[in-house]
């Protein structure tokens, strides 16, 4: 009889953090039957991602260290001495034998209360950059799974191991479709991400109007809006001439991916690898007040390898950006070139990477 592995995920307060641990659920259904817990502190989209992957979720008091001052680094270390008890309780109930945590502050407590109690523990760092919360808690694991070379140095090299970025494998095998460059009309999708919709919804419009002005194909927008006035989004592409359909969430990722024929985006680590197993020619803005800077460290890296273009907000063009994203969607050869340098960087394997070498190292301890 094969035993159930008691899996428990340490999350952060974004979907860029729960998506990495749902992806490695995903994956070890596919070998062994799998108990999982999400930990994660409230407010979050933890609980209602969970719940459609059809995990339970526990809520851990947490708090951030990063972008407050000296008294909210207090309340905050005061809210992890209260959540490691009850993060102890928790992963005992559920009989927790592997505890790994994504980054973010909502992870901290639960991988210290895993140590306290002696479990095996485990990082994910998707970013170019590890964030403060797996920085401060790399000396408390055994594993890091990290997206690249870049990364490993945070960790050592005697444990971070580069599996690429967890993403989900279903929808990584309906991106793994071939593309080609796009003929008369260019479908443009714009998402703005976890606080990334505002820049992108007042700037959009004017821009991919100028986009339009110069490339000779006509655009034809999906933009993402989050909670941006969507009435009001859809006037500003209606003034500017640009044909525009605005929805506040993207239902079907997978199914937006594959319609579009470039992105604009901000420069989370998960989106970068679904454009990059896409095949999908970007142009990356990254959020201006990410934590450590590394949304622009992920979008360097990406454009680095020729995948995308990019630009920081503080340093937002409006012509010249609208120039070099019209040569790119009216020149299929370039668009073909950029297409290919993004698959290049793709891992469809993350997640089944993970799960293998978690199942090697917890071989007889399940």
């Amino acid at each position: 009889m094969t035993t159930i592995r008691r899996i428990a995920f340490a999350v952060g307060d974004t979907a860029g953090h729960v998506m990495p641990a749902l992806a490695v659920a995903e994956a070890w259904t596919a070998i062994a039957p799998i108990d999982v817990r999400i930990f994660a502190s409230p407010g979050g989209p933890a609980a209602g991602l969970a719940a459609q992957a059809g995990h339970a979720v526990e809520m851990v008091p947490a708090s951030a260290l990063a972008r407050v001052g000296l008294p909210g680094r207090v309340a905050a270390l005061a809210r992890v001495a209260r959540g490691v008890p009850r993060a102890r309780a928790r992963l005992r109930a559920h009989g927790s034998r592997l505890v790994i945590g994504t980054g973010g502050y909502g992870s901290g407590p639960v991988l210290l209360a895993a140590r306290s109690l002696g479990l095996p523990t485990a990082l994910i760092e998707p970013n170019a950059v590890p964030g403060l919360a797996n920085r401060l808690l790399r000396r408390w694991v055994q594993r890091a799974f990290v997206s690249a070379e870049a990364p490993r140095a945070y960790f050592g090299a005697d444990r971070a191991i580069v599996t690429g970025t967890p993403v989900s494998p279903s929808l990584a095998a309906r991106l793994a479709a071939g593309r080609v460059a796009p003929a008369g009309e260019v479908r443009v999708l714009v998402m703005g991400a976890s606080r990334g919709e505002h820049f992108l919804g007042e700037e959009m419009p004017s821009f991919l109007a100028a986009v339009q002005a110069r490339a000779g194909p006509r655009l034809r927008v999906r933009h993402q809006a989050g909670s941006l006035d969507a009435a009001r989004l859809a006037a500003a592409y209606a003034q500017a001439g640009v044909e525009a359909t605005i929805e506040p969430f993207l239902a079907d990722v997978a199914g937006a991916l594959g319609e579009a024929d470039v992105v604009v985006t901000r420069g989370g680590a998960v989106t970068l690898a679904e454009l990059a197993l896409a095949g999908l020619p970007a142009l990356i803005v990254p959020l201006a007040d990410a934590a450590e800077d590394h949304q622009a460290r992920n979008a360097e890296a990406h454009a680095a390898h020729a995948a995308a273009l990019w630009a920081r907000e503080t340093a937002w063009s409006r012509e010249a950006l609208a120039g070099a994203f019209a040569e790119l969607i009216a020149s299929p050869t370039r668009w073909q070139a950029m297409s290919e340098a993004a698959r290049a960087l793709a891992r469809p394997g993350a997640a089944a990477e993970v799960v293998r070498h978690c199942e090697s190292w917890m071989a007889g301890r399940w």
